[in-house]
């Protein structure tokens, strides 16, 4: 058994299965009526469809089934179980798509576009006055504008979304209207959070400590002696254990001056807090916080680190095994591991699409620009989702919020891109100029890209009906990024980026490239093989130091902390106005270059 299905998997495996699914179709059909309008027949229409849509279908499916792939790597199980569950329900509407909706087309033709047909489709409005194409005459003109626009306003967010805290609260994801969830409420107002999930820690000693109607006294010093150094830490309300029974102190000590009934009376108040050998021992701490707050988190650290201080000052816990563990000091664990898995697992899925892209697109930039604009859109996206939920509902995000968006959006938000970009590298390749293929593919790709985005975004959206924080949250952010990616993103931002580029968009080494050299691009002489050698040499250098310095970064408790305060410096003189005055003076500037320029002749 790999990991046991979550029962969150009930909700994102359809949601994204629909999503996804939806657009490859409309993508294969959109495609297919679009041959048909320019006059092919029903199966060289299909042809055409399943070649070039199909290509981009199952670029984007390769990508989607990659990123959530690699959340089988991560090790919260729950990940693992979304990431497994989703890889195959994607694989699925992939493999229905490139043959189930081909077949469907070749067996029903023009009928499968009823009541409107294709006449509808051949009277639509010409290109001078579609919105699209007038989206894409824009970029034409301010290309640099959109740009800096996109930058300054991503400069707030990214400072919004890398300076806000996360929320451990497990128990606000229950909702309120539920028993158990009222059940717990009184009983934290009753006895405390901290008498609901204490923090305990195990002591494992060589010797025995309580033993028939006989106690180790030398040896329950030493554990009164922790209880004691445990209490004394800020944040610990109460302390229970062998010497603490009932959170109060017993004169252990004066055993052997008690009579019979008082020793097995005492034996007995210590066996809840001893282990079945008599040799190990629980020391159970109340939290002053609730259970799952930063400040409690806080307080474990604490207790871990007296940990090191108490067998550093008593022979017998020097060479016992301690062990801190409870709900909070899971919750602590799986906050730590979720962080090493942020970074590891955007690594792989990052590095795993930038492979399938370079192979599917035949280009090294190409891929690159890709990954900035869909991290763009997903960084503008979850600023907008901590200011919703901090302002409206005064929770901050899930501390698995950030991972699960960044993995989802990277393959799902790439669809769009994809789509657009193999339509422009279609048109690039068949003879087209880089500026007159991008305006084809704006206008020809716009509305489809609108649609399937309203779509995705729709059924992702479906989880803000959810009573689970967590679903409203992820549906939200996906919403909203979505929504930005296929109206805002592949309609201004990636056309201008792209102008700009030129035929760099489509540079890669001969064996991989897919858009042929041009005539003006042969004239230009060879690189000397001297210059391809330091240039090779100096970017493996450049990656070694990169891969040395990550390395030494996991491994060097100061060097974090000290990229931590810096960062913080940093993040801390970013913000809301910030961002408007870089967008103001973008606008300013791009407008005062762009007044003096002649216009072209006709």
């Amino acid at each position: 058994v790999i990991t046991k299905v979550h029962y969150l998997v009930l909700t994102l495996l359809p949601v994204s299965m629909l999503g996804a699914g939806s657009d490859y179709c409309i993508f294969l059909v959109s495609r297919y009526v679009e041959e048909r309008k320019t006059g092919r027949g029903k199966t060289d229409s299909v042809e055409r469809a399943v070649t070039w849509a199909g290509e981009s279908i199952a670029t984007s499916g390769a990508t989607v089934i990659i990123a959530f792939g690699t959340l089988a790597f991560a090790s919260f199980g729950l990940l693992r179980s979304i990431g497994i569950a989703v890889m195959l329900g994607i694989s699925v509407a992939l493999l229905v798509a490139l043959t189930l909706v081909p077949a469907a087309l070749s067996l029903f033709g023009d009928r499968i576009i009823w009541p409107r047909g294709l006449d509808f489709w051949r009277k639509k409005i010409g290109r001078e006055n579609n919105y699209y194409a007038r989206a894409a005459r824009f970029t034409a003109k301010h290309s640099k504008l959109v740009l800096l626009l996109a930058l300054a306003v991503s400069l707030p967010a990214a400072s919004t979304v890398l300076t806000s805290t996360t929320s451990h609260d497990l128990i606000s994801q229950i909702p309120p209207s539920l028993e158990s969830r009222a059940g717990y409420n009184i009983v934290s107002q009753g006895f405390g959070a901290g008498t609901v999930t204490p923090t305990y820690t195990i002591v494992q000693t060589p010797v025995v400590l309580v033993s028939g109607n006989w106690i180790n006294v030398t040896a329950l010093k030493a554990i009164s002696f922790a209880e004691n150094s445990t209490l004394a830490i800020p944040g610990v309300s109460k302390v229970y254990g062998l010497t603490h029974p009932s959170g109060d102190p017993i004169p252990f000590s004066s055993f052997s001056q008690l009579n019979p009934p008082q020793q097995q009376a005492m034996i007995l108040s210590m066996k809840p807090f001893l282990g079945s050998d008599g040799k190990s021992a629980m020391v159970w701490a109340n939290l002053s916080n609730e259970p799952y707050s930063d400040a409690a988190i806080a307080t474990v650290a604490r207790i871990r680190d007296n940990v090191s201080v108490l067998k550093s000052q008593d022979s017998l816990l020097a060479s016992s095994a301690m062990y801190v563990g409870g709900a909070t000091a899971s919750v602590s664990d799986l906050t730590k591991s979720a962080g090493a898995d942020f970074l590891n697992l955007t690594t792989l899925v990052l590095v795993g699409v930038f492979i399938v892209l370079l192979l599917a697109l035949g280009s090294v930039f190409t891929p690159l620009r890709l990954i900035f604009t869909i991290l763009l859109s997903i960084s503008w996206a979850m600023a907008a989702t901590v200011y919703f939920f901090r302002t409206y509902f005064a929770t901050d995000l899930i501390w698995l919020l950030p991972i699960m968006l960044v993995v989802i959006m990277v393959g799902l938000g790439l669809d769009y891109d994809i789509f657009l970009v193999t339509r422009i590298r279609e048109y690039v390749a068949g003879g087209a100029r880089e500026d007159e293929a991008i305006d084809t593919a704006v206008e020809r790709t716009g509305g489809i890209i609108t649609v399937t985005g309203l779509v995705t975004a729709g059924a992702y959206g479906t989880m803000m009906l959810s009573q689970i924080p967590m679903l409203q949250q992820l549906g939200l952010a996906i919403f909203i990024v979505v929504l930005l990616d296929a109206t805002l993103t592949r309609i201004y931002l990636v056309p201008s980026i792209m102008r700009m580029m030129k035929r760099l968009n489509w540079w890669a080494p001969s064996f991989l490239r897919r858009v042929s050299i041009t005539q003006e691009e042969k004239l230009i002489p060879p690189m000397p093989l001297k210059t391809k050698l330091a240039v090779t040499v100096e970017t493996l250098t450049i990656f070694g130091l990169v891969t040395v310095v990550y390395l030494d970064y996991l491994n060097n408790v100061y060097l974090q902390e000290y990229v931590s305060r810096s960062y913080s410096a940093i993040l801390s003189g970013i913000n809301l106005w910030t961002g408007v005055i870089l967008a103001l003076t973008s606008f300013l500037a791009t407008y005062f270059l762009m007044r003096g320029r002649a216009k072209p002749g006709p």
